[in-house]
C-alpha cells in the first residue's frame, strides 16, 4: 500500500508538470496570439481599404488633369465648336484622344452651356439625346441642371437608385465645373458603375464609397449593403481612420473607415465576424482538440514511463538488498536504496584508505596512465592525482629516461627509493614525478612554466644523473624527449626518450642526450667505411694484431665523432661484426681445427656503445690472430697439400676455373688466389699451365699419340695457343721437342 501511494504521489506530479505549461500556452494563445490574429484581421481590412483609396483617389486625380487639359485645349472652345461641323468633328477626336487606353473612364463629355450642346469622344448630343443615351431618360432636364449647379466644385453625381440606366448600364458621372464665370463650360466622365464595384472588390467583405454629399458612389457588393446614414454614424470627428467591431443589424461585423484627404470621400469596409474570424475560429477549434489530445497522450506516456521506470527502481532494491545480504526495514524504495549506498560509501571509504596505504603502486598506476595518453589534460590528471600528492601546475611536459647497466643501488636504499630521491633533487621551477618501467629503465615526467630553458633543464639533468651514478656506481645515460604543451602528448614525448636513449650507442652511456639533438644528426651524409671494412677482414685473416686495433680504433672514431643518424650506426656495427664473422669463416676454412669455444663470438652482439663494440672486437680478434699464429705453419702445409691435390686431379679438365676451385674450399675467389700465389709464389692459372706443360712434355717424350689427342688429354682446345705456350715455356715447339727426344 506504501508503494502505490509513492507510485501515485509521483504520478500526480508529473501530470501536474505537463498540466503548468499547458495551461500557460492556453492563456497565452487564448489572451496574446488570438488578439493578435484579430488585429492582423483588422490591419488586413486596413491595407485592402487604403488600396482602394489610393486607386480611386489616383483616377479623380487624372480625370482632374483631363479637365484642366480640355479646357486649356483651344479647339473644344465654345467659339470653336460653334464654328460649323468641322470643327466640332476636330474637338471630338480631342476628347477621344484624352480617353484612349484608360479602362476606368467609359467616356468623356464636355456640357456647353452657351449652346445647350453635348460634345462627346464620339459625338454630339442635345440635352434630351444626351440624357437618353447615359441614363436612359430616367433623368430629367430639370435634374441634371439642378445637379450641375449645385455641385460643389468637382463631384460626382450618382442618380437616384430607382433610375434605369442607358446604352452603358448603370453610370456614374464625375463633374468638373470651370471655374471661370465667362467660359460656360462643364466636363462630365462617364464611368460605368461596374469599373468602380471592380476597383472595390475583395474576397471578403463589402467595401463602400461615399462621396461628401453623403451618397454611396459605388460598392462591391449590392447585397446587405448598409445605408449611407448608418455608415456615416460610425465616423469619429477628428478621425480619417478608424476601426470597430460593431452590431449592423442582427449580426456583429467588422467596420474599417478611412476618409481620403484629397477627394474627402469616405471609404467602408464591412465585413461579419464570422466571415472575417472563420480561420481564427477554426484555429480556436483545432487547437483545443489538439490540447485534448496532448493531455491525453501526455497522460498515457506518463503513466506507461511510470509504471515502466519505477520497475527499475523496485528491482535496484532487491538487487541491492540481495547483493548487500540486507533487507531495508523502509517500503520506500529510495530510502532503500540511499541506506545501501550508505553502506557502499562506507565500505569504499575504506577501501580507499586501503588505496591510500599503497601509494607507490598507484602512483605507478597513474602515471603508466598518463604515459599511455588517458589523461589528454593535466586538470583530469590532478584530479585523480590529487588525493595521492601528484599534480602538476606548470603547462609544459617533457619525458626523461635514465639507463644504467642495473638499477639496484649499492646503498641501503631499494631500487623503489631511487625516483623518491631524484624528485628532492629537482628545483622549484620543475615538477616531476618518476617510476621504475617494467624494462629496468627509469622514467620521469617533468612540468616546467617555460617551454626551453635548456640550460637549467641540462643543469638539473646533470645533477640526478650524478645521483644515479653515485648510488648505483654504474655509468647512467640520460634520454630526454621533446617538450608539450598538452599532457596527451607526453606518450609522444616518451617515445621520443626512448628514441634518444638508444642514441647511446653513439653518445655513450655517460651522456644526457636530447632527442632534438639527434634530430640534425638524422639528416647528415656519413660517408660509408667499405674500405676500411675489406682492410679489417684481410688484417683479421692475416692474423695482424697492431693493423686490426688500428683499424677498429678508427672506424670508432668515426662513429662518435661524426654526425650519423643512429640507424646508420646500428647498420655500421653489424657490419663490423659481420666482417669479423665472415673473416673467421675464411680462417676456419683455411685452419679447419679451429677451436670456436676459445673464441667468445657471442660477446660481439653484446655492446651498449659503439666504444663497447670496438673492445670486444679487439679482444676477439687478438684470441684469434693468437690462433692462427700458434696453427700457421701445420694448417698452411695441410692446405697448400689438398690445393696442390685439387690441381693435379682436375688441371686436364677443359671446364676447370679458379672459381670452381675456391667454390670447392669454400673460399673467395680473391682470398684463394692471394694465399696461393702468397705460397707458392706463382698464380693458381700459372701452375696449371705448369702442370699441362709437364704432362704434355712427358706424353711427347713416351708415345707417339698426335699431338690434338695430347692437347685433349691435358685440358687444351685450341692447338695453335698450346704451340705458342709450349714453345714460350719449353723454348721449342712440341714438334721439336719430340724429334729432340727421340735421338
Amino acid at each position: 500500500m506504501q508503494t502505490n501511494r509513492l507510485f501515485l504521489r509521483y504520478l500526480f506530479s508529473y501530470m501536474l508538470v505537463l498540466a503548468i505549461p499547458l495551461s500557460i500556452i492556453t492563456l497565452l494563445v487564448y489572451n496574446y496570439f488570438f488578439h493578435q490574429l484579430k488585429e492582423e484581421v483588422i490591419k488586413n481590412n486596413v491595407n485592402i481599404l487604403q488600396h482602394v483609396v489610393t486607386a480611386v483617389d489616383h483616377h479623380i486625380a487624372g480625370m482632374n488633369t483631363v479637365a484642366y487639359q480640355i479646357y486649356n485645349n483651344p479647339d473644344l472652345t465654345t467659339q470653336q465648336i460653334s464654328d460649323g461641323p468641322y470643327t466640332t468633328s476636330k474637338g471630338i477626336r480631342q476628347l477621344k484622344s484624352y480617353i484612349s487606353g484608360n479602362n476606368f473612364i467609359s467616356d468623356v463629355v464636355v456640357y456647353y452651356k452657351q449652346l445647350n450642346k453635348f460634345v462627346s469622344s464620339t459625338r454630339t448630343y442635345t440635352m434630351k439625346e444626351f440624357l437618353a443615351v447615359y441614363y436612359g431618360g430616367a433623368v430629367s432636364e430639370e435634374q441634371f441642371l439642378t445637379a450641375a449647379r449645385d455641385i460643389d466644385g468637382n463631384g460626382v453625381w450618382v442618380p437616384d437608385s430607382d433610375a434605369g440606366g442607358g446604352e452603358l448600364g448603370q453610370v456614374v458621372s464625375y463633374l468638373v465645373p470651370n471655374s471661370s464665370n465667362y467660359d460656360k463650360r462643364m466636363v462630365l466622365f462617364i464611368i460605368k458603375q461596374h469599373a468602380f464595384e471592380q476597383m472595390m472588390s475583395s474576397n471578403k467583405g463589402n467595401i463602400i464609397a461615399i462621396n461628401p454629399e453623403r451618397k454611396i458612389v459605388a460598392a462591391s457588393k449590392e447585397n446587405n449593403r448598409p445605408q449611407e446614414q448608418d455608415l456615416m454614424n460610425f465616423i469619429q470627428p477628428g478621425q480619417t481612420e478608424h476601426s470597430l467591431i460593431t452590431n449592423i443589424g442582427s449580426s456583429s461585423h467588422f467596420v474599417s473607415y478611412i476618409q481620403s484627404s484629397e477627394t474627402g470621400w469616405s471609404y467602408f469596409m464591412v465585413m461579419p465576424v464570422k466571415e472575417a474570424m472563420s480561420q481564427v475560429y477554426a484555429a480556436k477549434d483545432a487547437f483545443l482538440g489538439a490540447l485534448l489530445v496532448i493531455v491525453l497522450a501526455g497522460g498515457m506516456a506518463i503513466l506507461f514511463n511510470m509504471r515502466l521506470n519505477y520497475r527499475p527502481i523496485r528491482q535496484l532494491r532487491l538487487f541491492a538488498e540481495r547483493e548487500t545480504g540486507s533487507v531495508a526495514e523502509t517500503g520506500n524504495e529510495f530510502d532503500a536504496v540511499r541506506m545501501t549506498i550508505n553502506r557502499i560509501n562506507h565500505t569504499n571509504k575504506i577501501l580507499k584508505d586501503q588505496v591510500k596505504s599503497n601509494h607507490s603502486a598507484v602512483k605507478d598506476y597513474l602515471l603508466t596512465h598518463l604515459l599511455s595518453g588517458v589523461f589528454p589534460h593535466a586538470e583530469a590528471f590532478n584530479e585523480k592525482g590529487s588525493d595521492f600528492g601528484l599534480s602538476f601546475s606548470h603547462p609544459f611536459f617533457r619525458v626523461v629516461i635514465f639507463s644504467a647497466a642495473a638499477l639496484e643501488p649499492q646503498q641501503k636504499v631499494t631500487a623503489s627509493m631511487l625516483p623518491a630521491l631524484l624528485e628532492q633533487v629537482l628545483p622549484s621551477e620543475i615538477e616531476g614525478y618518476g617510476r621504475i618501467n617494467i624494462d629496468n629503465r627509469l622514467i620521469f615526467i617533468l612540468a616546467c612554466g617555460r617551454e626551453s630553458d635548456r640550460q637549467m633543464l641540462q643543469n638539473t639533468l646533470a645533477d640526478m644523473q650524478q645521483l644515479l651514478t653515485n648510488e648505483l656506481h654504474s655509468h647512467v645515460a640520460v634520454g630526454v624527449g621533446n617538450p608539450y604543451e598538452a599532457a596527451g602528448q607526453i606518450g609522444k614525448s616518451c617515445l621520443e626518450a626512448y628514441t634518444a636513449l638508444d642514441y647511446r650507442l653513439v653518445k655513450g652511456t655517460d651522456q644526457i642526450i636530447y632527442f632534438e639533438d639527434i634530430r640534425i644528426a638524422a639528416g647528415s651524409g656519413f660517408p660509408y667505411p667499405v674500405e676500411e671494412l675489406r682492410a679489417l677482414e684481410i688484417s683479421i685473416i692475416e692474423g695482424n694484431t697492431d693493423q686490426i686495433s688500428f683499424i677498429v680504433e678508427e672506424l670508432v672514431s668515426k662513429i662518435t665523432e661524426c654526425d650519423i643518424a643512429l640507424f646508420e650506426a646500428r647498420c655500421l656495427c653489424f657490419d663490423i661484426i659481420n666482417t669479423v664473422l665472415k673473416a673467421m669463416q675464411q680462417i676456419n676454412k683455411k685452419f679447419v681445427g679451429l677451436d670456436k669455444g676459445d673464441i667468445d663470438v657471442l660477446s660481439l652482439a653484446q655492446f651498449e656503445t659503439v666504444k663497447e663494440l670496438g673492445q670486444s672486437i679487439t679482444d676477439v680478434c687478438q684470441t684469434l690472430c693468437n690462433y692462427i699464429k700458434d696453427n700457421r705453419e701445420k694448417q698452411d702445409d695441410e692446405l697448400l697439400r689438398q690445393w696442390v691435390a685439387y690441381l693435379e686431379t682436375n688441371y686436364h679438365d677443359t671446364n676447370f676455373t679458379v672459381q670452381s676451385m675456391a667454390d670447392h674450399f669454400n673460399m673467395s675467389l680473391s682470398n684463394l688466389s692471394y694465399y696461393f700465389k702468397k705460397c707458392f709464389g706463382q698464380s693458381i692459372s700459372d701452375y696449371i699451365n705448369y702442370l699441362r706443360i709437364e704432362k704434355a712434355k712427358q706424353l711427347l717424350s713416351s708415345t707417339k699419340k698426335p699431338l690434338i689427342e695430347i692437347i685433349s688429354e691435358i685440358g687444351y682446345c685450341d692447338v695453335s695457343s698450346f704451340v705458342r705456350k709450349f714453345k714460350k715455356e719449353v723454348g721449342t715447339t712440341p714438334g721439336g721437342f719430340r724429334k729432340y727426344k727421340s735421338i
